[in-house]
């Protein structure tokens, strides 16, 4: 496969995967880590384990597009008002004063939630604290504390939205 039949190859992939993105994600950054994906799987790739090259790259054009979205935290995972409003920290320090009645309006919003979504919310964004340190704090499991974040998370965009 040459590197133009790559390309169109990772942008169809990534582009059924994710037709819609948040407008803080571009695009050709989802593209290069798919290509350095796709390089993985040409790598790695062997016939004989009865998968297609396309499906097996596939897997890892997703899973390194998927990573680089993670690791270079569009929408900052430490920041409640990127979480909501789909914007990163450099345009919050460009408009200060919005950002801080943003801050402001999370934990506003916060006080609408059940008790322990705002808790799980208020430690982790406004106390730095980890999953596991909240679940520490509160007497539940981890993976219990991820649940409650992420019904936190859904319940104050359906605020916002």
């Amino acid at each position: 496969m040459s590197l133009d039949e790559a390309q169109e190859f990772v942008q169809m992939i990534l582009w059924q995967q994710w037709p819609i993105l948040p407008p803080n994600v571009h695009r050709a950054d989802l593209q290069q880590a798919g290509l350095v994906g796709w390089w993985q799987a040409e790598q790695s790739f062997q016939e004989n384990h009865g998968a297609s090259f396309r499906t097996w790259a596939s897997y890892r054009i997703l899973g390194a597009a998927g990573d680089a979205w993670r690791n270079h935290r569009w929408g900052s995972r430490h920041n409640p008002v990127s979480m909501l409003y789909g914007y990163d920290e450099a345009i919050e320090q460009s408009q200060p004063t919005r950002s801080l009645n943003e801050a402001l309006d999370v934990q506003r919003l916060c006080q609408q939630l059940p008790k322990r979504e705002a808790e799980v919310i208020q430690y982790k964004y406004f106390h730095d604290e980890s999953l596991g340190a909240i679940g520490a704090r509160m007497g539940l499991t981890e993976s219990r504390i991820s649940q409650l974040h992420n019904m936190a998370l859904k319940h104050l965009r359906d605020c916002v939205y």
